[in-house]
């Protein structure tokens, strides 16, 4: 009987615990539940223009001068003067005194030269008076018999001929000798840079040694290479270029040609620039021979197109752009690529053109600038 009462008990405390429960979840307030918001991605954008621009073909080239020449004597001798300026980087202007020979034994040569000169002077004058004395003998002597080499001899021509021989060949060498003198002494043969010299006074030189270098200054040539490709862009001769050295300072310049010959290893073509004045006074500091240089040459004039930044072009010729705060995928037609930039057809102008990396770029994800608050 006990045990019934103990199990009565348990049921109802069980059963009133579980009417409790009942009324607590039935009163207990209910929580909304809501989605979370979806949050726009921050990008950095650029706005695009499109604009008539000239294409810009980006080189790197090396400087070589226009003019350059190894000095070479014409004549023997001991150097007994050089020019200040005659030292790598010493500027020469065009007639300038390079240096000078001991030149004593050359004007002695002179002066022999011309005392031959006067003897065979001397001695052609005499023959010609004995040519008017044999034409007299030989009126009257001429029997109407003799022979043209009789003629010939009696008339003193062989005479005469020798004679005139030996003035001309005395002619030549005063001339000669006179050429040697003034060889004694070399002169700059344009406006120069020097770049080496080899001799000092005292030296013994002789015509096979080489004295120093020098170069002209006014032009230089860049010697670029080139893409084939490429070379379509480029109006030759004639495209402007613009140089700029290591240090910064810039130069102007003009294609002049292109190399009949392609680059052995890379196999590309070579254009020439010329580079007028690069000692000026304009330039900040000289172009140096042997310098390497980057080039850009202003070609082709393209229209309605839009430079953007090259790592700005994504996948299969496409741009991002944002249009009302979603991403959008854009093909646009590459029409030349540059260094860091590349010209495109196919964008709207005023476009806002995604320029930050997205690692997921799907078409309609939500955007905003980076700068909107």
């Amino acid at each position: 009987m006990r045990w019934m009462i103990t199990t009565l008990t348990c049921t109802l405390l069980i059963a009133f615990g579980y009417g409790i429960y009942s009324i607590l979840v039935k009163t207990a307030p209910k929580a909304e539940v809501k989605r979370p918001e979806k949050q726009a991605l921050l990008i950095e954008t650029k706005n695009t223009s499109n604009e008539n621009t000239l294409v810009t073909v980006e080189l790197a080239g090396i400087v070589k001068p226009d003019l350059n020449i190894d000095l070479k004597s014409r004549v023997s001798g001991e150097i007994n003067m050089i020019s200040d300026n005659f030292i790598p980087g010493g500027i020469l202007k065009k007639g300038d005194l390079i240096l000078s020979i001991e030149s004593i034994d050359y004007d002695l040569a002179l002066t022999n030269a011309l005392s031959q000169l006067q003897t065979a002077e001397f001695n052609y004058e005499v023959e010609l008076g004995k040519q008017e004395i044999a034409k007299r003998e030989w009126s009257l002597l001429n029997k109407g018999s003799s022979t043209t080499k009789e003629k010939s001899l009696a008339l003193r021509k062989p005479h005469l001929t020798a004679a005139l021989s030996s003035l001309q060949a005395a002619k030549a060498n005063v001339k000669l000798a006179r050429l040697n003198l003034e060889r004694t002494k070399i002169y700059s043969p344009f406006d120069a840079l020097t770049t080496s010299d080899n001799v000092s006074i005292g030296s013994q030189i002789n015509p096979q040694m080489v004295l120093g270098n020098i170069v002209g200054i006014d032009r230089f040539f860049v010697e670029a290479f080139i893409p084939l490709d490429r070379i379509k862009w480029i109006k030759i001769p004639g495209s402007i270029a613009i140089i700029k050295s290591n240090t910064g300072d810039v130069y102007n310049g003009k294609v002049i040609r292109l190399s009949g010959a392609l680059e052995s290893k890379g196999r590309m073509g070579k254009i020439i620039i010329s580079v007028e004045k690069p000692l000026g006074e304009k330039n900040n500091k000289p172009l140096l021979i042997d310098e390497y240089v980057k080039v850009n040459i202003k070609g082709t004039m393209l229209s309605d197109v839009c430079r953007i930044p090259r790592k700005s072009l994504r996948e299969k010729d496409s741009v991002w752009v944002n249009i009302d705060g979603k991403l959008n995928i854009v093909p646009v037609d590459v029409i030349f690529k540059e260094n860091e930039t590349v010209l495109v057809k196919g964008l709207a102008d005023s476009s806002q053109l995604i320029i930050s990396d997205i690692a997921a770029p799907i078409p309609g994800r939500l955007v905003r600038n980076i700068k909107e608050k």
